[in-house]
């Protein structure tokens, strides 16, 4: 069915009406960010894992992510790494981000900066398979870390509104590692699995990482507006 389009006198935009809801989205922002570093703190006690899903944002969509993970590195310590991040989907198939991380040994912390990609290679009704990478480099204490690439391959799969996901991943030191507190002196090889839960706008990350030399369990929460 058409209807007549009746051209009258056209109303000024609402302007009261954006700054409120722009007031409103930055606040929203402002809440995600407090509660990503309350999350941080909170864990603080809990070494970089996967935390993705095979599956993109979609193009123009930002979530930001917060984790905090233990690691046990065998005959030697626990170690724990915490990081907020920012998302960006780049285009319906890659995700892009950036972000800053702590990581903790024998009470000493460690900044690094990062960023990466998690790029879907493969999407099906039975499994979605991606190849997820970071690269971080230290902020300070240098001399007692070295950049890091960490890459992973994920295959993941839902179950109703969860989904479940594993891979293999790792962890490769560049440059000197000798003696290194904050890097490991050789690629740590890993097998991920995990657990995406979402609840609305915000999604929960549950996984453990199983390893020859090191295990490692983590927390992570993300919110998408």
């Amino acid at each position: 069915m058409i209807r007549e389009l009746k051209i009258g006198k056209i109303p000024k935009e609402d302007t009261t009406v954006k700054a409120s809801t722009f007031r409103a989205e930055v606040s929203l922002r402002i809440v995600a960010i407090i509660l990503a570093l309350i999350i941080i703190g909170a864990l603080k006690t809990a070494c970089g894992q996967t935390m993705v899903t095979a599956e993109t944002l979609g193009k123009g969509k930002v979530s930001y992510f917060a984790a905090a993970n233990a690691l046990r590195v065998k005959d030697i310590a626990t170690l724990s790494l915490s990081m907020g991040q920012v998302w960006y989907g780049a285009t319906d198939k890659v995700d892009v981000f950036g972000g800053i991380s702590d990581t903790t040994a024998f009470g000493q912390h460690q900044f690094a900066g990062m960023a990466g990609a998690n790029i879907n290679l493969l999407k099906t009704k039975a499994v979605a398979i991606s190849t997820f990478h970071t690269l971080s480099a230290p902020m300070n204490r240098r001399a007692d870390g070295s950049p890091l690439w960490f890459a992973a391959l994920v295959a993941s799969r839902n179950f109703g509104k969860l989904a479940g996901y594993t891979g293999y991943s790792a962890n490769i030191p560049l440059g000197n590692t000798a003696d290194k507190l904050f890097t490991p002196a050789d690629v740590v090889h890993n097998i991920p699995v995990g657990l995406a839960i979402p609840k609305g706008k915000w999604m929960w990350f549950v996984e453990y990482n199983f390893g020859k030399t090191t295990q490692a369990f983590g927390l992570g929460l993300s919110w998408t507006p």
